[in-house]
């Protein structure tokens, strides 16, 4: 997993077709390190919609997209924003997403965002991984678990694949979210400090597959990623 380092942002939202065929779950949940209060990924005053600043504070340093970012700059929009399904549980002054308001670039095109961020005693930092965990944990019960990684994930794994919850598929209508015959589902287990979660996706970007990312959810918030496994491939995909 990309550490700290906020995928969201940068690698972001091309994380979404990379899924190695042949990972596999190798280690178990380790210790969690300690979290710690203070955020990280602080920017300079002034700089929360410059894409240079927010990829220099998450410490991403070779920005993918180069070219698109720097057309990107002065044309970004700040406005306050709330994940669905989950609540802060520390009281900061509010979180932030950071984007073009027409929706360009295109929207798996990595580096170019939307980005995220908290906010402060009057400071913008970038919204890591762990940032995130210290706004939104600890994930305690159960339940809070599957909206939490769902927000984790679509910030760092994956923007574009679905979650499988059950395996004759999901459709609304004649709107299909998933085909039916994946072989497994996403799968939740309470274990001592935290929690054992499979996520299993359906995607169409680049490869329609079924895809399994095993990950360890500590009671603070942090995440631990422990495999990835391509379970069955349905087609080439499409590409936007």
């Amino acid at each position: 997993m990309v550490c700290g380092a906020l995928v969201l942002l940068a690698a972001l939202l091309s994380l979404a077709s990379a899924v190695s065929p042949s990972s596999e779950d190798t280690q178990g949940p380790s210790e969690a390190q300690p979290l710690g209060h203070e955020f990280e990924a602080a920017l300079p005053p002034g700089k929360e919609t410059d894409p240079f600043a927010i990829h220099h504070a998450a410490g991403i340093e070779r920005i993918p997209n180069r070219s698109m970012v720097e057309r990107l700059k002065g044309q970004l929009k700040i406005a306050p924003h709330s994940f669905e399904g989950i609540v802060q549980k520390r009281k900061v002054e509010g979180v932030f997403k950071v984007a073009h308001e027409k929706g360009w670039p295109p929207a798996d095109a990595a580096g170019t965002g939307p980005f995220f961020l908290v906010k402060e005693a009057g400071r913008f930092f970038v919204l890591t991984e762990r940032n995130l965990a210290r706004v939104y944990g600890p994930i305690e019960k159960e339940e809070e678990v599957l909206p939490y990684i769902r927000v984790f994930s679509k910030l760092f794994f994956t923007r574009f694949g679905t979650l499988v919850m059950k395996k004759e598929g999901e459709r609304e209508g004649d709107r299909i979210h998933y085909a039916a015959g994946s072989p497994e589902v996403t799968t939740v287990r309470k274990q001592p400090g935290g929690f054992d979660v499979r996520l299993v996706y359906y995607k169409i970007l680049h490869q329609e597959c079924f895809h399994a990312i095993h990950v360890f959810v500590h009671i603070d918030g942090t995440v631990k990623e422990l495999g990835r496994k391509v379970l069955k491939v349905l087609g080439p995909g499409v590409r936007l």
